[in-house]
C-alpha cells in the first residue's frame, strides 16, 4: 500500500535499491570464484614478474573487493598477497627503469665504441682488428716478433718480424718468487725447471722473461685483403672464422665503392648538362650576327664610322664577347 501511494521519484529509488540489493546477492555467491580466479590470477603475475602481467592481476584482485577501506583506522586493508602483488609491481618498475638506464649507457658508449677483441686470429695466433670509425676497409694486424737467436737459417720470415729477445722486452724481468707445493720446494732441478718456465712464457718461444712487444701493420687495400684471404686455410677453426670476416669487410668496401661510383657518375652527368649549357650559350647566333655586321658596312660603308671591321673579320657570334 505504502508502495503504491508513494510519488514517481520514490517509487524509482525503492526499484534502484532493489536492483542493488539483487545484483549484491547475485555477486556474493560469485565472488568465492572470483577471488579464488584473483589469487591465482596473482600468484602467477608474481612468478612471472612483469609489470604488465601484475597490473592486470591487480586489478581483477581489487574488482574482486581483496582490498577496500577500514572504518576502524581510516586505513586500507588489502589480502597479504595482493600486498606482495604490489610491492613485486614496484620492484619490476625498479627493475625496468635500471634496464632502460642500462639500454641508453650502452647506446652512449656505442657511440665512442673501441673494439677490445679482434676481428680474428690465424694458426700463428696473429690478431686482426677491424677498427670502428675507422677508414673503410684498414685491418690492422698485430703480431709476435720471431726471436732472432732461434730463427732457423732457411726460415721466410719478414726482416721487419725478427728481432733479438733483448729488444723484444718492455719492461723488467719477472722475478717473483714463484708458489710451488711442499713437495716439490726443495727438490733440486723441479723448482728450477719450473721458474724457468714461468719466467719466460711471455713469448710463444718460450724465451723471454718480460712483456713482449708486438708488431703492428695494415692491410689497407682491397687486393692486399684478398691476398690475405687467399693464403688463410679454410680447414682450421680460427682462420675459417678470420676468412669469414675478412669476406664481409671486402664486400662492404665493395659496397662503398659502388656508393662512392654512383656519387661520381651523376656528378659526372651534372657537369654534362653544364658544359651543354655553356656550349648552348656560345652559338647559335651566326646568322643574327652576319646580318647585323652586312647591315653595318651598308649603313657606314667598310672602315668607315666608329666600327673597326677588321678586328671582327674572323668572329662569327657576338656572343661571349667583348
Amino acid at each position: 500500500a505504502i508502495y503504491q501511494r508513494a510519488d514517481r521519484e520514490t517509487t524509482a529509488k525503492i526499484d534502484k535499491l532493489r536492483r542493488e540489493i539483487s545484483d549484491f546477492k547475485e555477486s556474493m555467491l560469485t565472488l568465492p570464484q572470483i577471488r579464488a580466479s584473483a589469487m591465482d590470477g596473482l600468484r602467477d603475475a608474481i612468478e612471472d614478474g612483469t609489470i604488465k602481467a601484475l597490473k592486470t592481476a591487480i586489478k581483477a584482485a581489487e574488482a574482486a573487493w581483496l582490498t577496500g577501506h577500514d572504518e576502524e583506522t581510516d586505513g586500507v586493508w588489502a589480502l597479504d598477497l595482493l600486498r606482495d602483488g604490489a610491492l613485486e609491481l614496484k620492484s619490476a618498475e625498479k627493475r625496468k627503469r635500471v634496464t632502460q638506464a642500462q639500454r641508453d649507457l650502452i647506446a652512449k658508449r656505442n657511440k665512442c665504441f673501441v673494439r677490445t677483441e679482434p676481428t680474428g686470429r690465424d694458426k700463428y695466433r696473429n690478431s686482426f682488428w677491424n677498427l670502428d670509425n675507422d677508414e673503410t676497409g684498414r685491418v690492422w694486424v698485430e703480431a709476435d716478433y720471431a726471436i732472432k737467436d732461434i730463427v732457423a737459417p732457411d726460415d721466410d720470415n719478414d726482416e721487419n718480424l725478427v728481432e733479438s729477445a733483448a729488444c723484444v722486452k718492455i719492461g723488467a724481468d719477472d722475478e717473483e718468487k714463484d708458489m710451488l707445493s711442499d713437495d716439490l720446494y726443495f727438490v733440486d732441478g723441479a723448482r728450477e725447471k719450473f721458474v724457468r718456465f714461468s719466467r719466460q712464457e711471455y713469448h710463444p718461444s718460450g724465451s723471454v722473461s718480460s712483456l713482449a712487444k708486438r708488431h703492428w701493420g695494415c692491410e689497407a687495400t682491397d687486393s692486399s685483403l684478398r691476398s690475405l684471404m687467399k693464403n688463410l686455410d679454410g680447414r682450421g677453426l680460427r682462420e675459417a672464422s678470420l676468412k669469414s670476416s675478412l669476406k664481409e669487410i671486402v664486400e662492404a668496401i665493395a659496397v662503398v665503392s659502388a656508393d662512392v661510383g654512383t656519387e661520381s657518375s651523376v656528378d659526372t652527368k651534372e657537369t654534362k648538362g653544364k658544359d651543354t649549357k655553356i656550349k648552348d650559350q656560345v652559338s647559335g647566333d651566326e646568322e643574327q650576327f652576319s646580318n647585323a655586321v652586312a647591315l653595318a658596312r651598308s649603313q657606314h660603308g667598310a672602315g668607315v664610322g666608329k666600327i673597326a671591321f677588321d678586328l671582327i673579320e674572323d668572329t662569327t657570334t657576338a656572343l661571349r664577347q667583348r
